[in-house]
């Protein structure tokens, strides 16, 4: 229950005492008081005067945690209900008049009688911040005037509050041009002040937002020398990821500004990063991030980029090279520490050359010769090397999507590869650097063969372990998804049926399984329909206890989505129907994911006339279906009335039927 606005003064002591409980409450960690607590405010909230009240705790209440939470709740309570305007028999929440008093006594506390303590202060700014979301250009004219006359005189508060404001102000796109006629009002004096506080990264993002409808090229310019100046000064990084990421923003709100001594200084600036950063450094990489972004941009949307940067290409093409490294977690291997390399990802500095590869090889074509000679030259390579250039490998196809003249084909990669000769943990990870080039290239052939028989070349090597099983499934399942010839997905189960139940039923990975799964639903949609039930018998008796009853979504997702592609396809399999009846029996005596529930509904519309009476069992789940989704138990009940008029049975009973249930 919510809190009421008093109508007297002993009413309203006794509001502001419970309020101010209530506010303290919050912070409980004892739940039966803090809930109560979050109910009765969010009650409240919608009630005129509770926003002005927040104000006059903090104003008035000594207790600086009180004042604080007061504050944090009213930010809240602004972006809610500021903007409802009562209607038909409705209350407005915060009305007009509440309002004018709210923006007036914010402008005092912030900018004329300022708030001493700093989190407080900080806590007024972002409640402007949020009013100035629906109320600033005419509805808040003292403050929209403030800045006009301080420009000359700023203190580091005016600049922080101008550029949240700012912030805001560019985001609401329908207010596009009373922003522009505010920006062209303090613009001239914003670029005095930008000698003033040469180093203040607010001012500068304010200024880069102000380019972003005031095209002045001669500024854009002057950043630009800056930023290159900004890479030779020490701790300069953050000015410099300020200003790349703020040009480009106006490179993509204005594209035409782009051009000439502009574009050469932004590609220029670009292209030193990228050339003198170690992306090993960590502080490096968030300047490596914008600068790869802002390079894939502009070859995508500049034909003029793309002229200027071809020359430097052949350098971020061995940059791209250079990024990616030998990972020491591959030791693992050594010890046998399967657990930790199940979870390997590749490694996460890499990651922005990665993105940028595909790109280089679209814009340039003729880049595609240097990986024509390193396919010729891959037995000369040391492991580290192999193991890197493989991985880059593994990333050309997301480049070729536009290439019709590629001379690089998986067969060839493959058969470049087959000679290759490693021992001991270098050649694992080298089988495993194969078997994701395998999966990144499927989509470029239609020989699939070849593929498969190096996947159980792989398996059948001596150095081939569980974790390479496991690597060899999930390439497998890619392999599934294309039209492969109808003896493999047999020799799939030959080859791999065993190692498929050893996983399941040792692993407890949610992840894990669920690629299990989803490998084991390709492989039996794939199979002929004489196999399917030697198949089902096998999962549903090796994996029945452990997957079956699961509550985990991703399992839960997995076992659904294969046992609905499986009724889709073997409708008229008894097998199918019965591992989708045992599953849902399991599933729906317990609340359960509502892809559950869809399932049933596919069951029923699926079966025969004649297996009615496995849908019959699972008619005493309905009562709880029926409170939790009404539209998908109405669906339910019509595919039951369907089936028991086929059966001439009364389907007015199925009303008692579910009575009962």
């Amino acid at each position: 229950m919510g809190f009421y606005i008093a109508s007297s003064a002993i009413e309203a002591n006794i509001f502001i005492i419970v309020m101010e409980n209530a506010l303290l409450n919050v912070l409980s960690s004892d739940s039966l008081i803090r809930v109560p607590a979050e109910q009765s405010l969010k009650a409240s909230e919608e009630s005129p005067g509770f926003l002005l009240e927040l104000f006059r705790i903090y104003n008035d209440n000594p207790n600086y945690t009180l004042k604080l939470c007061a504050l944090i709740l009213a930010k809240s309570v602004i972006i809610r209900q500021w903007h409802i305007v009562g209607r038909d028999g409705k209350i407005t929440p915060v009305p007009d008049e509440e309002k004018i008093k709210i923006k007036d006594f914010l402008y005092e506390k912030v900018l004329i009688n300022r708030e001493p303590h700093q989190k407080l202060l900080q806590q007024l700014v972002l409640c402007i911040e949020s009013v100035s979301k629906f109320h600033f250009y005419d509805q808040w004219q003292n403050l929209l005037q403030y800045f006009p006359n301080k420009l000359n005189n700023l203190e580091f508060l005016d600049i922080y509050l101008l550029k949240v404001l700012v912030k805001t102000q560019i985001r609401r796109r329908t207010k596009l041009r009373q922003f522009k006629e505010w920006i062209t009002g303090l613009y001239p004096g914003l670029k005095s002040a930008c000698v003033l506080y040469e180093n203040n990264i607010d001012l500068l993002k304010i200024i880069l937002k102000c380019l972003t409808v005031i095209h002045d090229t001669e500024m854009i310019h002057s950043l630009l020398i800056k930023a290159k100046n900004y890479l030779s000064v020490r701790g300069g990084e953050e000015n410099v990821r300020v200003l790349l990421k703020g040009l480009n923003l106006i490179e993509n709100t204005a594209p035409e500004v782009f051009s000439g001594l502009i574009l050469h200084a932004f590609i220029e600036v670009n292209c030193i990063l990228l050339e003198e950063l170690d992306v090993r450094k960590h502080d490096h990489l968030v300047l490596i991030r914008q600068a790869v972004y802002n390079i894939r941009q502009i070859l995508g949307s500049n034909d003029d980029a793309v002229s200027i940067i071809e020359s430097l290409s052949p350098s971020l093409l061995k940059k791209c090279f250079d990024a990616y490294k030998s990972e020491d977690y591959w030791e693992k291997w050594v010890n046998n520490e399967f657990i930790e390399l199940f979870e390997v990802k590749r490694i996460s500095e890499s990651k922005y050359f990665n993105k940028l590869l595909p790109n280089l090889i679209q814009s340039y074509p003729l880049l595609l010769q240097e990986f024509e000679k390193l396919i010729q030259s891959l037995d000369t390579l040391d492991f580290p090397t192999l193991h890197s250039t493989l991985y880059i490998f593994s990333l050309l196809p997301k480049g070729l999507t536009s290439i019709t003249n590629c001379n690089i084909t998986l067969e060839i990669l493959l058969k470049s590869i087959s000679g290759l000769s490693f021992e001991g943990f270098q050649q694992k990870v080298i089988f495993r650097d194969i078997l994701v080039l395998i999966k990144k290239w499927l989509k470029t052939t239609q020989n699939f063969s070849i593929a498969f028989s190096t996947i159980l070349s792989i398996k059948s090597s001596k150095n081939s372990d569980i974790f390479l099983i496991y690597s060899s499934i999930l390439t497998i399942k890619e392999l599934l998804s294309y039209p492969v010839p109808e003896d493999v997905p047999i020799q799939i189960l030959q080859a791999y049926g065993n190692d498929f139940i050893i996983l399941l039923s040792s692993c407890s990975d949610p992840n894990i399984i669920w690629n299990l799964v989803s490998f084991f639903s390709a492989l039996v949609s794939k199979c002929p329909s004489k196999k399917v039930p030697e198949l089902l018998q096998i999962f549903t008796f090796f994996v029945l206890d452990k997957l079956w009853s699961s509550k985990i979504e991703i399992i839960v997702i997995a076992i659904t989505e294969m046992l609905g592609k499986l009724l889709r396809i073997y409708a008229d399999e008894s097998s199918v129907i019965e591992a989708v009846g045992k599953f849902l029996k399991i599933q729906l005596k317990e609340k359960c994911s509502e892809r559950v529930e869809f399932l049933w509904l596919l069951f029923i519309q699926t079966i025969e006339v004649e297996e009615t009476i496995i849908v019959d069992g699972l008619l005493v789940y309905f009562k709880g279906l029926f409170e939790r989704n009404k539209s998908l138990a109405v669906k339910i009940l019509e595919e039951y009335k369907r089936l028991y008029q086929a059966l001439d049975k009364n389907p007015e009973n199925i009303a008692e039927i579910i009575r009962k249930s």
